[in-house]
C-alpha cells in the first residue's frame, strides 16, 4: 500500500520522510491499515446480527491508498474521506484531487476483480471504514459512485456498527435495480442491493445523493427526482447537477474532464458522473454540511 501525493505513489516505508512531524497523520492511516493493527472487535450483540469478515485483513487493506496535501494543517482538516468506485475500476483522479484541495485526507478503495462480487466488495468497504475511523479516533465520511455507491450503502445495511462510524455518505449516481418484475436484473450489484430496499437507511450518517436527472437508471429506480424522496430513501437529500447548471449537459463536462486538453483517449473506458466538476462541487458542499450551496457559475460559462 502507498500514500499518494499528487501523481506520485510513495511507499509507506518512505512516507515519514515526505511529511513534517506535525503532518504525518495521513501516513499513519496507511501504515496502521497496512500493518493490520486496526481489527474491529464486535460486541456479542453485533456478532449475532452482523456477518463475519472472511477475506484476510491484509488482503482487504492492500486495496486502500491514501492521499493528503502535506501543506495543509492537520488539525484544521475536515474529516477523512473514503472513496469507493465500482469493483476493479480506476478511482476518478479528478474527484480525489477535488477532495484533497478541499482539505480532506482521501483514502481510495480499489476492489480487485477477484473479489468483485457484492458480498466480497462490502467486506473491503467495512474494513476501510473501521480502520480509518480507528486511526482518526472519530467519524469519517464516505463518497461512493456508480456501483461503488451501491456497495457502500449496502455495506452500512450489512454492518450497522460501521454506519455509526460514518458522518456523511455521498452517493454519486448510485445504481439501483430497475422496477422490471418480469425481467431479471443483469447487474449483480444492483440485484444484491434490492434485498435492502425494504429496510430503512441505517441510523448515523447524513445521506446525500448527487444525480444526473437525465439518467433513467436513477429516475426509474429507487432514487427519486430531487424533493420527491420516498420509500426507504426518504431520509436522503437528493441533489441534481442540473439544478445549478440546467442548460449545460453533464455529459459534455464529463467528456471534457476525461479526454483532457488536448483530448486524448483514457486508459480505460470511463463515463461517470464522478468526473463532472459540478458533481464534485456538490459532493464537497454536502461533506461541509451545505449540500444546497451550488456553484456560482457553470464550466460552460468559462469556455
Amino acid at each position: 500500500m502507498a500514500v499518494m501525493h499528487g501523481t506520485v505513489s510513495v511507499p509507506v516505508s518512505r512516507c515519514r520522510s515526505c511529511l513534517s512531524a506535525g503532518r504525518r497523520i495521513a501516513a499513519l492511516v496507511v501504515m496502521a491499515i497496512a500493518a493490520g493493527l486496526l481489527v474491529h472487535v464486535s460486541s456479542p450483540a453485533e456478532a449475532q446480527t452482523e456477518p463475519a469478515v472472511s477475506i484476510p485483513r491484509d488482503v482487504l487493506s492492500a486495496a486502500v491508498a491514501c492521499r493528503a496535501e502535506p501543506s495543509a494543517p492537520t488539525v484544521d482538516r475536515p474529516e477523512p474521506v473514503l472513496v469507493v468506485s465500482r469493483p476493479n475500476a480506476i478511482t476518478s483522479p479528478d474527484l480525489i484531487t477535488a477532495l484533497v484541495k478541499a482539505g480532506h485526507t482521501v483514502c481510495a478503495l480499489r476492489i480487485p476483480s477477484a473479489h468483485a462480487s457484492a458480498d466480497d466488495a462490502a467486506q473491503y468497504v467495512v474494513n476501510a471504514i473501521e480502520a480509518m475511523a480507528g486511526v482518526y479516533g472519530g467519524r469519517i465520511s464516505v463518497v461512493g459512485y456508480d456501483e461503488g455507491a451501491t456497495v457502500a450503502l449496502g455495506t452500512l445495511h450489512t454492518w450497522p456498527s460501521a454506519a455509526a462510524l460514518v458522518r456523511t455518505i455521498v452517493s454519486i449516481a448510485p445504481r439501483f435495480a430497475l422496477p422490471l418484475p418480469l425481467a431479471p436484473d443483469p447487474n449483480p450489484i444492483t440485484a444484491w442491493y434490492a434485498k435492502f430496499s425494504a429496510s430503512e437507511l441505517p441510523a448515523g450518517p447524513n445521506y446525500v445523493a448527487v444525480l444526473n436527472n437525465n439518467d433513467a437508471r436513477n429516475l426509474a429506480g429507487q432514487v427519486p427526482v430531487p424533493g420527491v424522496s420516498r420509500g426507504h430513501l426518504r431520509d436522503m437529500t437528493i441533489l441534481a447537477v442540473q439544478d445549478p447548471c440546467p442548460l449545460d449537459p453533464p455529459e459534455r463536462r464529463v467528456l471534457d474532464s476525461v479526454l483532457g486538453d488536448p483530448p486524448q483517449l483514457p486508459a480505460e473506458p470511463v463515463f461517470s458522473l464522478a468526473y463532472d466538476p459540478v458533481a464534485q462541487h456538490l459532493t464537497i458542499a454536502a461533506l461541509e454540511g451545505t449540500p444546497t450551496a451550488y456553484p456560482a457559475g457553470c464550466p460552460a460559462a468559462d469556455s
